[in-house]
């Protein structure tokens, strides 16, 4: 049975609060059955999703003491199932925090994640019991799809197409785990691939599920931006940055730079000076250096590109310079223009820049076998490993070979 506690809907009312940034005081009833230890560890996750200043060693004991504790029924009034997702989402947790330097730890946490979330599959027919199976499809393929290490310990060979569309049907049917599984998939098309056309299905429904949220308004306004709806994206980082929260988060910062970004692009440039002073006040390093030296530059093509004459580049590019093919596919790729950045730059050069924007643009439209190309020509370049970028492109490598090793079944 999964019904006979209601600790899934006391969670979902303290994530609401927590995501809304409004107070929350724990009752008598949840305390006593240990519930607001639950809360505090997903509290210090949350941060740590933040990128705001978080313990995590500190953080990782809370999680394995909370662990043991459930496993000795220490927390109470849990349904079987309640108390097997939250023990199979701690160990995932766990691993999570390990990530960033793979140990055999980190990998022992993910199969026993694995392990309990496959139980859960089993015995359960809802649709948030596939939601730590989901994740795994997706994380093992992107970091360690070519690993024969990792894949032998973990003896899971990850699908990131299967992955992707189980956290789908968890958004759209779950419960317990909707607000995660759009959480993922928003990080996962936006960080990873920067495809913000695909980031915004679900960074939307986050805005509209939770309409108090600052950081999912900033998530949705950001793939506003990136998939060209500059003014809607004004109006809502205008709001984030006029309504800031008792903490500064990262995000907030970074709202200032893109509602800049927003009002050059837009032609108000008075606005946009006085909201560049009050930022380099807050805080004057790389990314208002980045703004001012050379972002500033693209604003004449980003203006051209997003009102609606980009098509006109691909007629244009045999009149252009390498470094102007170059600076306009940069921002077409940017504002999710991926086959308008074909039509200007497929076949016409060799420089590893272009070539690096021809690879990203084919991967987000799923062109697998011309992306194994480019990333084979990317590959024999003599400056590869001092690429810019190169721990994305070990990930974009890994995702082109899980698709194509999925395909070829």
């Amino acid at each position: 049975m999964v019904s006979g506690s209601n600790f899934f809907s006391y969670f979902e009312e303290y994530t609401s609060a927590l995501y809304t940034e409004k107070e929350f005081v724990h009752s008598q009833y949840a305390v006593s059955n240990g519930w607001d230890r639950i809360c505090g560890v997903y509290s210090g996750l949350h941060e740590y999703r933040m990128k705001a200043e978080t313990d995590t060693k500190r953080l990782s004991e809370d999680i394995e003491k909370l662990i043991k504790s459930l496993n000795k029924n220490s927390i109470v009034r849990l349904t079987p199932y309640e108390k097997d997702f939250l023990t199979a989402s701690l160990y995932g947790s766990l691993a999570y925090l390990k990530s960033e330097s793979p140990s055999l730890s980190m990998l022992r946490d993910l199969r026993r994640a694995l392990g309990l979330f496959n139980r859960l599959e089993n015995l359960y027919d809802i649709a948030d019991s596939s939601f730590g199976t989901a994740l795994s499809e997706i994380a093992l393929s992107v970091y360690f799809e070519n690993s024969f290490w990792v894949n032998r310990v973990v003896r899971k060979r990850g699908n990131i197409l299967k992955g992707i569309q189980e956290l789908d049907n968890i958004v759209m049917r779950g419960g317990f785990a909707k607000t995660e599984a759009a959480l993922f998939l928003t990080e996962y098309y936006s960080l990873i691939l920067n495809d913000g056309n695909s980031s915004k299905i679900y960074s939307e429904i986050l805005y509209k599920r939770y309409p108090g949220s600052r950081y999912f308004a900033f998530l949705y306004a950001k793939d506003l931006y990136h998939s060209g709806n500059i003014r809607e994206a004004l109006r809502l980082f205008r709001m984030i940055n006029g309504s800031l929260g008792e903490r500064f988060y990262p995000f907030d910062y970074e709202s200032l730079i893109y509602e800049i970004k927003c009002l050059y692009i837009t032609g108000d440039n008075d606005s946009a000076a006085i909201v560049l002073e009050y930022t380099e006040n807050i805080h004057d390093g790389y990314m208002i250096s980045q703004l001012r030296n050379e972002w500033r530059y693209s604003v004449p093509i980003r203006q051209d590109v997003i009102f609606g004459i980009h098509h006109r580049f691909a007629k244009m590019s045999e009149r252009m310079s390498e470094d102007e093919i170059f600076r306009t596919a940069e921002v077409l790729f940017d504002h999710g223009l991926f086959r308008e950045v074909l039509m200007l730059i497929s076949g016409r050069s060799s420089d590893m820049k272009l070539l690096y924007i021809e690879l990203r643009s084919n991967v987000n439209l799923g062109n697998w076998e011309e992306s194994k190309h480019l990333m084979s020509k990317l590959e024999k370049s003599k400056n590869i490993s001092t690429h810019f970028e190169k721990g994305r492109l070990d990930l974009i490598k890994n995702i082109i070979d899980n698709n194509i090793r999925v395909r070829s079944r």
